[in-house]
């Protein structure tokens, strides 16, 4: 999915979904383009923290492509990626761009612990004791393949998540978590309010439904402006879920037209002229 979303280039898109597996699993992009009558495209990442995130825009915007709007999904876990999930960023996929960009060729040397002291190439061929974030499958991937990839469980056109299997009843319970922001993160989420705001994108941020509480939620300012937060109680329904920080099928469209509903009401979406309207 990585590979893409990179091979996008030269393509006009109203708005554009950012964020981890809870931005790419908790909106229906085709469900949400009939009902704001918009084009989008998904490019949530599953185990990407706001560094990640700002890459992808970074890049996807490096390869021509144009958006009216980004929808960054926003939450506790993307604030404490390190510890949130088990690879917040997914150097492999973005080896082939390290020298075409300064700002990108920083976040690698960040990132990449190998690449601060020695030069790439050399440095290449020790990441293969990184198993779990630079496999020698995963390293030959990022650096040979730059094509149109497309792979089971989304939709190449416009990168919406596809489910293979129909939700089961379940009792599901989430965790209360103390939340503990991380500076890099903050940071990161700040670069990409940045290059939005250089590149004239707005950016509605919006946090998918969860079964974790936050015992501190409300002392975190950057959650505190979150725009959308869904305050309907069914969608708390365990049984909308896959697990206790993943909508299923049933409550991504029930969220899909909760976010949509919210884009006319306050953003009056449908009267915004695009893009791709003023092309035509």
């Amino acid at each position: 999915m990585r590979f893409w979303q990179l091979s996008q280039k030269d393509k006009e898109f109203d708005y554009l979904v950012l964020g981890s597996s809870r931005a790419y699993g908790s909106l229906d992009i085709s469900l949400l383009d009939s009902i704001i009558d918009k084009k989008g495209i998904n490019l949530g990442l599953n185990g990407s923290g706001f560094t990640e995130n700002f890459i992808t825009l970074k890049l996807f915007l490096k390869n021509g492509n144009k958006v009216d709007s980004v929808f960054l999904q926003v939450d506790p876990y993307s604030l404490m990626s390190d510890s949130s999930f088990s690879n917040s960023f997914h150097s492999y996929a973005y080896l082939p761009y390290w020298d075409v960009d300064k700002e990108i060729e920083n976040v690698l040397h960040e990132n990449i612990p190998l690449l601060k002291d020695w030069p790439f190439y050399p440095a290449l061929l020790s990441y293969f004791i990184y198993n779990n974030y630079y496999s020698p499958y995963n390293i030959y991937k990022g650096l040979k393949n730059k094509g149109e990839f497309c792979s089971k469980g989304f939709d190449c056109y416009n990168g919406n998540k596809i489910f293979d299997t129909l939700p089961k009843d379940q009792n599901i319970i989430g965790d209360e978590i103390f939340i503990v922001p991380d500076s890099k993160d903050i940071f990161y989420y700040n670069k990409i309010l940045d290059l939005a705001k250089e590149n004239n994108i707005e950016v509605i941020s919006y946090m998918a439904p969860t079964l974790d509480t936050f015992s501190n939620f409300e002392t975190v300012n950057i959650l505190k402006n979150i725009s959308y937060i869904s305050s309907n109680s069914k969608i708390w329904d365990p049984n909308l879920f896959s697990d206790a920080t993943h909508v299923n099928r049933f409550g991504r469209d029930l969220f899909t037209i909760e976010f949509g509903q919210f884009l006319l009401a306050e953003f009056n979406f449908k009267e915004k002229i695009s893009l791709l309207q003023k092309k035509k």
